[in-house]
């Protein structure tokens, strides 16, 4: 997990880039603060076998808090870029499903997740202020909006590091390789892939709504989506694999947790489909979360 110290320091460190980068040559530049909720959708708490339910699966009873900074320059009067720092964490249990045999499987997780994105705003549908914006010097430069509708997508990099609840603790499941990663056949070979990274990068695109309380102050509401490339922010993606072969090379806590379905039952029928080689997860589609945030945000003014 991170540390509130090391939080702040790199938000402070990519904030004062953006600062930089981005008031440079601004029509109007926008600093503001950024919170709301995190939602997560992958295959913990999900059917298996329905692509489709993903939105219907999420527990927004674990929506957790996130939090944040952002810097838009507006380039022209329907386009800005903007950089935004986000943190926020995401988390599911098998047990609160909808699903019994998911209930079963009985899988956990929370994780942190710190983005870092740069995105592009275009404007769909506004209205403009009767007058237009006055500088500090009291000459009218140009037209702005009261208010507006808008669209936005990019690229965004971000960290992640899933931890399981076992116990009444928290153990980060990356290095126990639960689905056998990093493993070798012990009669041949083959071995399975290596640990999945946690750094990644994702595409973030969404919708939100800007209002101009006065010719500086903005408030805006915002529902953003990241298309990720990884289907392991939950650690569950393929299939079981032996838990006394991960015991061994991984230790004993690293077996257990990789089939937790003997915590719930002992019946040999509903046991047989959590077997090495069995389901765990879906790797026909990748996981992925949300932000809903709200923004206020304030336009400074520069003279380079």
């Amino acid at each position: 997990m991170y540390g509130r110290k090391e939080i702040l320091k790199l938000l402070f460190m990519m904030a004062s880039l953006g600062f930089l980068f981005l008031s440079v040559s601004a029509q109007e530049f926008e600093i503001g603060l950024l919170g709301g909720a995190t939602n997560y959708s992958g295959d913990i708490g999900r059917d298996p076998s329905n692509e489709s339910s993903f939105l219907r699966d999420i527990q927004y009873q674990l929506t957790k808090p996130a939090y944040g900074v952002y810097f838009r320059s507006q380039r022209s009067m329907i386009k800005s870029v903007r950089l935004s720092i986000i943190y926020g964490e995401i988390s599911a249990y098998d047990k609160i499903s909808r699903y019994p045999a998911i209930r079963v499987r009985n899988l956990n997780f929370k994780s942190p997740i710190l983005e870092y994105s740069f995105v592009i705003e275009r404007i769909l549908k506004g209205k403009i202020k009767p007058h237009a914006y006055i500088n500090k010097k009291g000459i009218p430069v140009r037209e702005i909006y009261q208010y507006y509708f808008y669209g936005y997508a990019g690229i965004g990099m971000y960290t992640f590091d899933p931890h399981a609840d076992y116990n009444g603790g928290w153990y980060e499941l990356r290095p126990l390789g639960t689905e056998g990663q990093g493993l070798c056949d012990p009669y041949s070979d083959i071995c399975k892939t290596d640990h999945y990274y946690l750094t990644q990068f994702n595409i973030p695109m969404g919708l939100g709504f800007k209002y101009y309380l006065t010719d500086r102050l903005i408030i805006t509401g915002e529902i953003g989506w990241r298309k990720t490339f990884t289907d392991y922010l939950d650690d569950v993606s393929g299939y079981y694999a032996d838990p006394d072969h991960i015991a061994n090379d991984y230790g004993a806590t690293a077996g257990l947790l990789s089939n937790r379905s003997v915590e719930v039952t002992q019946d040999p029928v509903q046991l047989e489909r959590y077997q090495p080689d069995m389901q765990r997860g879906d790797n026909r589609s990748t996981d992925t979360y949300f932000f809903t945030l709200v923004k206020i945000g304030y336009i400074v003014d520069y003279v380079w």
